[in-house]
Order: C-alpha cells, then structure tokens, then sequence
C-alpha cells in the first residue's frame, strides 16, 4: 500500500449515524473491533465502544483516563473519504472525526498504555446531545469505576495561523482552565520539544493564561465531548487534545485540509500526552495517598 502511514485513516472513513439511540449500523464499530481484537477486550453499549486491556471487571474500584473519540459522522457527509495530494504533502477529507479515529486506533496498536488507561468511541456528538459519551459514564459507573480524567479527541481549525491561513501546529490543547490546564500545559511543552512540533492552547473564554509561555493561543475553544464529561461528572481534569485542520468544511462532502506530517505528529504526540495524563493525574495521586494516608 502506498502511504501505509495511512491505513487507519482510509479505514475509518465509513458512514456512521445514530437513530432512536443506537448506532444505524455497526460496520464502523466492528471494523473498530476487528482491528484492536488481539489487543484490547471490547464492552459495547447502545452508542459508545469501550475497548480496555484488561476486563472492566479488573478495573473495579480503581481510578481511570478515559480516552474519548466520536466516530459519528455529520448527517450532511454522504460520502467519507480521503484524498492525497500529488506531492504526498496535503490531504483532504471527511476528517471530523476519522482523523482522532485512525489516530488513535494507530496509537493504541503501536503503543503500551497503563491498565487504567481505558479508551472509548462514541456516537451522537454531531447531535449536541453527546448520548455515547454518557453512556461511557453509565457504563463505567455500574462497573465501578471512577473516571478521574477524561481526553476528548477531535479535530480543530484552532491550529490554521489566520494570516497565512495554513496549518501552523501539531495539536492543540482546548477545554481546560486553571490548575488543571496548567498541568496540561506543562506536559503539552515536554512533548512538543521531545517531538520537535508546536503547539496551541485554546481556552473557553479566549483568554491566555500567565503559565502558557511556548504555545501560542488560539481564538478559543469550541463544544466537544469534553464539555459533557466535564459537566456530568463535575470534574475539572476533562481536556480536549485536538487535531489541526484547515480550511473547507468539516461537515460537508468537500471536507477539510490536512498536512500529512501534521497527521502523523499528531498521532505521535498523542501517545505521549495520554501517558502524561496518566501520570500527572492517576499515578502521582496514588503516590500522594500512599504517602499521607
């Protein structure tokens, strides 16, 4: 295959729509499956696929990073697909979200996350009303589990530098305020140096927080899946970690733009910033507690 770096990305542009509260079809959820099925244990529900490491049975109890990337496509895309440029340098497509899909997908087969670290593709974002990302919650609450730090995964035009109106950054970290987005930023800044890429932060209100010295900022941060988790589950730690794109339209036919090299940072980083998350919020707590408890 020419671009095998892009074998996720073609596989991800399928149709995927939710009605009366279940996905219309299950093509895309199973094609998911099928390809995490020699790594991960797989627990449906109605609108959300959660794939773990281990059987949410082991998790009883325990603290976890939930992984969130919707794989609803908008009802005006009638025909997902991605195109590359003659010079293998831009690529075109329905990428809201099969970008995060592949991205994803591709770092949970080359990577080896933590236990608690669980991961979840969800339905009906496109809607505004988020149902599978609250049934990740429902389920993980009936099984005991406490969701101590979500990542939203999803594309951005936060990322296109609006004077020159071409890609200018990896990624973007959007969603976050205070303490919580510190910490982020923090981790945000060891990647994009480990990595040699920039970054943006895009907060709620537009407004650029006295900590934030590497990245630049972009206008300001737009509903995601992070807002429900944020909101549902009141709690603060939830983030989006946001792939930049650029020009078009997200939910058309036509589609939007995307570097190749941004696709493939992006997916780099990725894995980096979810350990991070891990650490920063799962790991470090339970070596607080150990200590003062």
């Amino acid at each position: 295959m020419k671009y095998p770096e892009l074998k996720e990305l073609k596989d991800m542009q399928m149709l995927c729509t939710t009605q009366t509260g279940m996905f219309s079809s299950n093509d895309k959820p199973d094609k998911i499956a099928e390809l995490l099925k020699d790594k991960y244990y797989r627990t449906s529900g109605c609108v959300c696929e959660i794939f773990s490491s281990v059987p949410l049975s082991a998790l009883k109890d325990k603290s976890v990073v939930v992984v969130s990337s919707h794989i609803d496509t908008h009802p005006n895309i009638k025909n997902p697909h991605v195109q590359i440029s003659t010079d293998g340098n831009i690529l075109r497509g329905t990428f809201d979200n099969s970008a995060t899909n592949a991205a994803l997908i591709k770092s949970m087969l080359t990577e080896d996350f933590p236990d608690d670290v669980v991961f979840a593709f969800t339905g009906d974002e496109e809607s505004g009303k988020m149902t599978g990302a609250k049934e990740v919650i429902s389920i993980l609450e009936d099984n005991d589990i406490t969701i101590e730090a979500p990542v939203a995964l999803d594309v951005t035009y936060e990322g296109t530098d609006s004077k020159i109106g071409i890609l200018a950054v990896a990624f973007t970290v959007e969603n976050c305020k205070g303490k919580n987005l510190e910490d982020y930023v923090i981790a945000a800044d060891k990647i994009s140096d480990d990595n040699a890429v920039s970054y943006r932060v895009a907060t709620p209100d537009g407004r650029r927080p006295k900590f934030v010295n590497k990245a630049n900022m972009g206008s300001r941060s737009w509903c995601d899946e992070a807002w429900i988790y944020k909101s549902a589950l009141q709690n603060k730690n939830a983030v989006s970690f946001c792939l930049p794109v650029f020009n078009g339209n997200m939910h058309s036919d036509n589609g939007v733009y995307m570097m190749f090299d941004t696709y493939i940072d992006y997916t780099k980083c990725l894995g980096d910033f979810i350990k991070a998350v891990e650490k920063t919020k799962i790991n470090e707590q339970h070596i607080e507690n150990n200590l003062f408890r």
